[in-house]
């Protein structure tokens, strides 16, 4: 017996692509440069993941970037690819990356026909894999679940399911937060010169080494992105300036300001300096206009830290899940 699935993917995309170009419409692909990429979507960019600056700062950590705009009558989306081997990714250093809109509204036939004319570009290209993580839902959800629903249905395979926590500072109940009657013994500062920030950052490299998760970025990789992310790096100190706990945080989209790095001092855990952070941060953040305080991940490839889920959760985070998909060039996801 013959099944469709023995036939190349890129065959099957061929053989259907009359069908699907005369029902809605035709979408035209560009491979442009950084320069051009940028002159269309600037604008329009969700969060600095999928800014051109940000991913030609980590080019480096690929074989080479794709710039790819989407056009019919007009452009109406964008993606950023890195390529290495034969895999094509997005993000490629980043914790999501995924399609950004010309428009706001843009409506899922656009992302369809996008979606078809980029599996036929990665097929061209000698691609057998591509994957992509798409950002929370809360940073642009019916966009986002548009591209989910899209993904799916055109062979993409569910690799893992993420949690996250976030606060909402428009509804958060700051007073949940546990050992508020420790909170005058501490001061909350935000790093103002170089050497304060390297103290903010060495302290959650200690942090980090002590529980056996060195850091991915190292404090140079840390200054540079900071040239183009606008950042925050703040410090907990106690009696005589000890430095008891640090937070490294980015604006990463107009609502949402998300923290990349904490941590926190063994052998003062009795000062609840991390409940005292998150409790600082969230008034911070509320006072310069910001909606979302993403904490950020809580798992790894989809396993819950229970303690870690714990203790966002008591000082009023939110869940939300993080999908990575994936699609395999000639067959299903592996």
């Amino acid at each position: 017996m013959f099944y469709l699935s023995h036939i190349p993917i890129f065959l099957i995309i061929s053989l259907f692509l009359p069908i699907i170009f005369s029902e809605n419409g035709f979408m035209d692909i560009e491979r442009v440069n950084e320069e051009a990429y940028r002159d269309v979507m600037a604008e329009n960019i969700s969060h600095v993941f999928n800014m051109t600056s940000f991913n030609a700062l980590n080019s480096s950590k690929c074989d080479q970037v794709h710039y790819l705009l989407f056009k019919d009558d007009r452009y109406r989306l964008g993606i950023i690819l890195g390529q290495i081997g034969d895999t094509f990714l997005s993000p490629f250093s980043a914790p999501f990356g995924g399609f950004e809109a010309v428009r706001l509204h843009t409506e899922i036939q656009k992302l369809e026909q996008a979606v078809v004319a980029l599996l036929e570009y990665i097929c061209k290209n000698a691609g057998t894999m591509f994957k992509v993580v798409l950002p929370p839902f809360f940073y642009r959800e019916s966009f986002l679940s548009n591209s989910l629903n899209v993904f799916f249905r055109y062979g993409f395979c569910l690799k893992t399911v993420d949690l996250g926590h976030a606060i909402d500072l428009e509804a958060w109940d700051c007073s949940r937060i546990k050992g508020q009657n420790k909170f005058s013994e501490m001061v909350f500062h935000r790093c103002l010169t170089q050497d304060e920030k390297s103290t903010a950052y060495q302290t959650i490299e200690k942090n980090r080494l002590e529980r056996g998760y060195p850091l991915r970025m190292t404090l140079k990789d840390v200054f540079a992105t900071t040239e183009l992310v606008k950042a925050d790096f703040f410090l907990v100190s106690i009696d005589q300036g000890i430095v008891v706990a640090s937070a490294m945080v980015f604006r990463v989209a107009d609502d949402v300001a998300q923290v990349i790095y904490w941590g926190n001092i063994k052998g003062y855990e009795s000062y609840r300096s991390m409940n005292f952070m998150a409790f600082q941060l969230g008034i911070y953040y509320y006072r310069k206009g910001i909606k979302f305080l993403d904490i950020g991940p809580s798992t790894e490839n989809s396993m819950p830290n229970y303690g870690l889920c714990a203790f966002k959760e008591g000082i009023g985070c939110f869940s939300y899940t993080k999908f990575a998909l994936e699609w395999v060039n000639g067959g299903m996801g592996s």
